[in-house]
C-alpha cells in the first residue's frame, strides 16, 4: 500500500506496527503517546490510508513495549496480533485483538 499523506502526530506520538487487513480494507496501527519517562501510553488505532485521519480503537495499558516488526494480521479471522512486554524487555506476552469487534481474545 502507499499514500501520499502523513497522519497528524504530536511530537511525543508515534505511530507503527501497521497491519491492513484485505478482508475489509482496514488499516490498524500502535500508537504510542511517549510519556517522556521511557513509557508510554499504548492504544490499537485504524487508520484512513486516503486521509491519515486515525479513530481509536482500542487503549492497550497492558503494554509496555513491544517487538518492532511483532504484529501480523490474520487475514481469515480478522485477528490483529502483538508480541509485546509488561515492562521494559520483560515478561513477553502476546495480545489478539478481534479485528471486527475491537475486543480482546
Amino acid at each position: 500500500m502507499v499514500s501520499d499523506v502523513q497522519p497528524a502526530l504530536l511530537s511525543n506520538q508515534n505511530l507503527s506496527e501497521l497491519e491492513f487487513n484485505i478482508v475489509d480494507g482496514q488499516l490498524l496501527g500502535l500508537l504510542a503517546s511517549l510519556d517522556g519517562n521511557g513509557g508510554a501510553d499504548m492504544e490499537l488505532v485504524s487508520v484512513d490510508p486516503n486521509t491519515c485521519d486515525m479513530t481509536s480503537e482500542l487503549a492497550l495499558p497492558q503494554v509496555n513495549s513491544y517487538t518492532p516488526d511483532g504484529t501480523v494480521c490474520d487475514q481469515l479471522n480478522r485477528i490483529y496480533i502483538l508480541h509485546y512486554y509488561q515492562g521494559t524487555g520483560i515478561s513477553p506476552r502476546i495480545l489478539s485483538v478481534d479485528a471486527g469487534s475491537m475486543t480482546l481474545m
